[in-house]
């Protein structure tokens, strides 16, 4: 039991870390005022490791 919870710690601190600089890049943006355009939704996986930022859909419209 000791070695999975001696796995899970670093890993929960990585995700954290990649979240905060995704959005921590976001707030700079918003902060500077650039347009809405500039902003992008992020998609992480740090198995592979993949990134991809994608631009957001217009508010209302979805998916179905």
């Amino acid at each position: 039991m000791k070695l999975i919870a001696g796995k899970i710690i670093p890993a929960l601190a990585t995700t954290t870390a990649m979240i905060v600089g995704a959005v921590g890049l976001e707030i700079f943006k918003y902060i500077l005022k650039k347009n809405v355009a500039k902003m992008r939704n992020a998609f992480i996986n740090l198995a592979l490791p993949l990134f991809l930022f994608s631009e957001p859909l217009p508010p209302g419209e979805h998916q179905d």
